[in-house]
């Protein structure tokens, strides 16, 4: 259902609009088109994995759905990491030191609270096939 561009341009309600064929388009009117939360987002696109800097997946957060991240550091996240949380089935490594080097760790879909010589020490992380 197309409405006239001026008539739109008026309305100042939240509905959010697509120009098709020049001319705007409610997205509320196209099927298969609709508001989803961001865990769904996330796990439509693969996931993503949630770095922790406490243990039981306490404190502050970062979440990435990107398949790699080289050096947690530019994120003011290098050697903080307590626990992680991974929301879908792929794996993610972990390495100690930044640009994947040094010793590493690989876990699957969970939640997990990092022991030994892990603990506050991730630098770098990607996503394993």
């Amino acid at each position: 259902m197309l409405e006239d561009k001026k008539d739109l341009l008026k309305d100042n309600s939240p509905r959010k609009k697509a120009m098709i064929n020049n001319q705007f388009q409610s997205l509320d009117s196209i099927d298969g088109v609709e508001d989803i939360s961001q865990e769904n987002a996330a796990a439509y696109s693969g996931g993503r994995v949630i770095l922790y800097d406490g243990k039981n997946e306490g404190g502050t957060s970062l979440s990435f759905t990107t398949g790699y991240v080289s050096n947690l550091g530019k994120y003011g996240f290098n050697d903080k990491t307590s626990s992680i949380e991974i929301t879908n089935s792929q794996r993610w490594q972990f390495w100690l030191n930044t640009n994947f080097r040094g010793n590493s760790i690989t876990y699957g879909k969970g939640k997990f609270n990092l022991q030994g010589i892990y603990n506050n020490s991730i630098s770098s992380l990607s996503r394993t096939r």
